[in-house]
């Protein structure tokens, strides 16, 4: 069997693995520990109120809920799984929504993991290295955390003020390499920062919701649309030819 044959069979073999055993495992321990963080995340309020005895009422309940989604939370829901899953695919959607920070630290880590690894997002090998970049920030992040909690403070008071004012920058920086890197690749993500620049003028504060989901729901939507024209098009001259 010559090279080129052996290295398609192993392909194969991979692909059907991926579909299989990797992508139905990963599916049933993500509902099940996604399950297990839900219930968890009303434990305190549980014991609060079964414990302690301190119960709000149903409206006081409504009208916490309606100010919530109202602040942005409802957009968030609609939008960020669509927006999301073609980066994070479904593993990294179950381990980032579990863990939380997700633009902030599960997605630059994914992104620089797919970049050592020359994979794309979205394809079976982007999948499998964006989780396992997404582990690997979930430990450096827990390991990070907790050394921040146990010695941090003591740590800060003794740094100099320009170094502690120094820090304030990190995730600015961050956000920016990301964006340039991302930037190189498609020169579209130049209609965000315009709208980023719009509502920072505040331009959009008539909006029902908080001001900035605009910004992802015009990124998200109008590029769905934007390539659903474009891909239209390309079936058009297609079929002329």
């Amino acid at each position: 069997m010559s090279t080129e044959a052996t290295m398609t069979a192993g392909n194969r073999t991979s692909a059907a693995y991926y579909e299989k055993e990797y992508i139905p495992g990963i599916y049933k321990w993500g509902m099940i520990t996604n399950t297990l963080g839900i219930i968890l995340a009303f434990l305190p309020a549980m014991v609060i109120s079964v414990v302690f005895g301190i119960t709000p009422s149903f409206s006081m309940i409504v009208a916490g809920s309606t100010l919530q989604l109202m602040s942005g939370t409802l957009v968030s829901w609609l939008v960020d799984p669509i927006a999301m899953y073609p980066m994070l695919g479904m593993p990294g959607m179950f381990m980032s929504f579990l863990s939380g920070n997700i633009s902030n630290l599960r997605l630059p880590a994914l992104a620089a993991a797919q970049q050592g690894a020359n994979v794309d997002a979205g394809t079976e090998k982007g999948n499998v290295i964006a989780t396992i970049g997404i582990a690997v920030s979930n430990i450096v992040s827990l390991l990070l955390i907790t050394g921040a909690v146990l010695g941090g403070s003591a740590l800060l008071a003794k740094l100099p003020a320009n170094v502690v004012t120094t820090l304030n920058y990190i995730l600015p920086a961050l956000f920016g390499g990301i964006f340039g890197q991302f930037f190189m690749k498609s020169r579209k993500l130049g209609v965000a920062v315009g709208l980023t620049i719009l509502v920072n003028l505040h331009l959009f504060d008539w909006l029902p919701f908080a001001p900035y989901n605009i910004v992802v729901i015009v990124a998200v939507f109008g590029t769905m649309f934007v390539g659903k024209l474009m891909a239209d098009k390309e079936v058009r001259n297609g079929e002329n030819n």
